[in-house]
């Protein structure tokens, strides 16, 4: 799975009503992929993994306010 595919997935998942802490989200993104192949579920882990990483790394590079 490329990036994009990752972040359609998320889109084609999305509630239409407000979701602020993905409570809707995420049990969403789950059946969706427990119907998938094992190779979109683990093409899905790497992305989620390479993005968290992005973001913790965009948090520690920001200074101190």
């Amino acid at each position: 799975m490329n990036e994009d595919a990752f972040w359609q997935l998320i889109e084609d998942c999305r509630p239409t009503e407000p979701d602020p802490e993905a409570e809707l989200l995420a049990p969403a993104v789950t059946e969706r992929l427990a119907q998938s192949p094992l190779s979109l579920v683990k093409g899905f882990a790497e992305q989620l993994s390479w993005a968290l990483y992005r973001l913790d790394r965009k948090v520690r590079i920001q200074p101190v306010r």
